[in-house]
């Protein structure tokens, strides 16, 4: 039974009047992921409904025409927005930009105007009739093969957004899907009535103003009774783009999925990479600069890395952490790299260690850091001499007596620069307290360390310690030392063995060097 006109006319305005109610009553929710877009496709269809509307109450076929040229205006528009309805719902707003958008819409926008500039060259229809439905006429059209291709591309978009939005399907939580599946049917149902419509018979589901009806009232169901199934991607995006660190998802071949903010600034301006930063990017060609992350990545296992960065401004620390992405198969699908700015803690550990190991008057290591070091020294080369040189600057409390202890602590500072200059070559020089000083030789002959405590002495004694231009002051150090091979050392017997002596050389005149034998 074919359908009457009057038929056809209340469902068109049903058409057209439920995409508007939609329109509006969804703008409240503007705000909300992918509603914008949504509002643009009702507005749309309303705008088809009443083309379609036109077209049927037209009497004449160049009325007629005019009205079907208008509706290819919504109809090429449609597919772009459902897509960015699909993007910006799903948070993936690294893709949904001004610029690829323009570009997927260029084939529709050059479709409407080689439609309105037909009459010149023929390019999109072959012919234009009518032909009588019941008391019904209607407009048909003879495509040429673009025009084909053009509707082709059309449906391919609309495909598209189903794909991607199906295919995103499975990382929803349990509790979300029978909303995520009301929004998946509504996409689908304007690609299944695309391939269905041109074997249905003529009637008023053939009319594409009323074929959206369902669509639009799915697809906002799906987006305002179960609205809060849409804070996850605006979540989720607002996350990583807030978090302090730098995020970087990656696929097992190294292209980049998704990076936030703090992760371009990092590689861009801290790591020096050059080069393109966007989705789509071969991260590992990127990270030449950093062939220890390059190392680090292609491993492809989960780990940690930390990394010291040092230019002309600033010296920093970060920690490089990659960790495995499974699908539900539970194969690795990719890789989710997370960098963490440590320079903060990493200083503040830095200068308690240097703290806990570093004499705060003279900055040389102090007594503790001296015999732990000096237990590995021997341990590391136990075949080797090893040397304990004791230095004890000599009167010292005289000249704290004399010029005051700011003095006194002037002259210990100035004596241990002094101690580090000299040329011998030891492992490790500090402070044990008080003007009581140590040197560790390693690999040196007892009749060389001898000659290099003798030097020590000669240096000092003659080197005068210039405190200002009105005071200078002599001192002289006397020295222990003991000498044994490293294997069969004891770091704690040579103290005592140097200190013995030492006092053997204070006991006997002072600026001199006592060796234990």
């Amino acid at each position: 039974m074919m359908p009457a006109l009057d038929e056809f006319v209340t469902a068109i305005v049903f058409s057209f009047l439920t995409t508007l109610i939609l329109a509006f009553t969804a703008f409240r929710y503007r705000y909300t992921p992918g509603t914008k877009y949504f509002i643009m496709t009702m507005f749309m269809c309303a705008i088809m409904s009443l083309a379609s509307l036109g077209e049927i109450l037209s009497t004449d076929l160049h009325t007629k025409l005019v009205w079907r040229n208008i509706q290819q205006i919504p109809l090429f528009s449609f597919p772009v927005f459902i897509l960015a309805f699909v993007l910006d719902y799903l948070g993936k707003h690294s893709f949904l930009t001004l610029k690829r958008m323009i570009l997927l819409a260029l084939p529709n926008i050059l479709y409407i105007l080689f439609i309105y500039t037909d009459g010149y060259h023929h390019w999109m229809r072959n012919g234009v009739q009518t032909a009588s439905t019941g008391n019904v006429e209607l407009t048909t059209v003879e495509i040429t093969g673009l025009s084909l291709a053009f509707i082709i591309y059309n449906n391919a978009l609309n495909f598209a957004a189903f794909t991607i939005f199906a295919l995103n399907f499975r990382n929803t939580s349990t509790y979300n899907k029978t909303p995520y599946l009301l929004l998946l049917i509504g996409l689908a149902l304007p690609v299944f009535f695309a391939v269905i419509r041109p074997f249905l018979p003529v009637g008023i589901w053939s009319s594409t103003a009323v074929s959206f009806i369902p669509s639009s009232l799915l697809l906002f169901l799906g987006l305002m009774k179960f609205r809060l199934l849409s804070l996850w991607p605006v979540a989720k995006d607002t996350i990583i783009e807030n978090l302090k660190d730098g995020i970087v998802l990656i696929d097992k071949e190294d292209t980049i999925i998704e990076m936030n903010f703090h992760a371009r600034e990092w590689l861009q301006n801290r790591a020096g990479v050059s080069g393109t930063l966007q989705t789509g990017t071969n991260l590992y060609s990127l990270l030449n600069p950093l062939p220890e992350v390059q190392t680090f990545i292609a491993a492809k296992q989960k780990g940690q890395l930390e990394i010291h960065l040092v230019t002309k401004e600033e010296e920093t620390y970060f920690d490089v952490s990659m960790f495995p992405i499974a699908g539900r198969n539970g194969q690795t699908t990719g890789f989710l790299i997370m960098v963490t700015d440590i320079t903060a803690d990493k200083t503040a550990k830095n200068l308690l260690w240097e703290q806990a190991v570093t004499d705060p008057l003279t900055r040389l290591p102090n007594r503790q850091y001296f015999f732990e070091q000096a237990e590995k020294v021997k341990e590391g080369d136990r075949d080797s001499e090893i040397s304990f040189i004791l230095l004890d600057i000599d009167d010292f409390k005289k000249i704290n007596d004399t010029y005051g202890h700011h003095i006194g602590d002037e002259v210990l500072i100035r004596f241990s620069k002094m101690l580090q200059q000299m040329d011998i070559p030891y492992r490790i020089a500090a402070r044990l307290g008080g003007e009581e000083f140590a040197l560790l030789l390693t690999g040196t002959a007892r009749e060389d360390t001898r000659s290099y405590g003798e030097y020590v002495c000669r240096e000092i004694a003659g080197s005068p310690i210039s405190i200002s231009d009105k005071l200078s002051i002599t001192v002289t150090v006397s020295l222990g030392i003991s000498s044994d091979t490293a294997g069969s050392a004891s770091i704690e017997r040579m103290y005592r063995e140097a200190d013995a002596v030492l006092y053997y050389s204070k006991r006997h005149g002072k600026n001199q060097v006592s060796f234990h034998t």
